[in-house]
């Protein structure tokens, strides 16, 4: 019982999901918290609570250099996997609000979600689909 009350303690400021994360990378910083498969390599990487924490400041700094209201809906277009994550998670840090788009949707349906959702960024990992999706926005 102890044990969940520290837990409770712990989390009793996290009421965002940003703050959950700052709070696991202050209290578990040289832990596992994400994996990904390479499947290029056929190997498992593992990121640290720090490394998270490291790679969603990296982020948070670009949109933060693109000069974004808060507010600004930026729609995210990258397979499920760190680099989603950390897009993600920045943005909701920086009180953006993230639009996820799903990797197998079609340009056309990318770009009516975009045009629906008011998404003013596009991010994603593929020239082609940007492109793409651009032609019909």
């Amino acid at each position: 019982m102890i044990a969940m009350d520290i837990r409770s303690f712990q989390l009793e400021n996290c009421n965002t999901l940003p703050s959950f994360i700052e709070n696991s990378i202050r209290l578990y910083a040289d832990k596992e918290a994400l994996r990904q498969f390479d499947r290029a390599n056929n190997v498992w990487h593992s990121l640290t609570y720090k490394e998270l924490g490291d790679l969603i400041l990296i982020w948070r700094k670009a949109f933060a250099a693109m000069q974004l209201a808060a507010g600004t809906r930026i729609a995210i277009l990258m397979p499920n996997g760190i680099d989603h994550v950390c897009a993600d998670q920045a943005a909701l840090a920086n009180g953006l609000i993230p639009v996820p788009l799903h990797a197998i949707d079609t340009p056309g349906a990318c770009a009516f979600i975009i045009n629906d959702s008011q998404a003013e960024i596009l991010i994603t990992n593929k020239r082609l689909r940007w492109n793409q999706i651009k032609a019909l926005t």
